[in-house]
């Protein structure tokens, strides 16, 4: 199980820490999409100036790695 956690408004909104079987941000996205119907809109919503992802206490840098694996570590 990898520990997902939100903060800001999403943590506000959709609490702050999330207990999912995923391997990378991207997972973790979906199975918040799963478990929240609304998530979806609102990040899109909300979107602006963008979200911050970390995989343990690094940050992925861009989109385009979002797919990255993140072993046992936090997201």
């Amino acid at each position: 199980m990898t520990t997902v956690y939100l903060y800001g408004h999403l943590g506000r909104k959709f609490s702050h820490r999330h207990h999912f079987d995923v391997a990378s941000p991207a997972e973790a996205v979906r199975a918040l999409m799963a478990n929240f119907k609304d998530f979806k809109s609102y990040m899109i919503q909300h979107s602006q100036p963008g979200y911050h992802v970390l995989i343990g206490n690094d940050s992925i840098g861009g989109p385009e790695r979002l797919h990255d694996p993140s072993g046992r570590q936090c997201i």
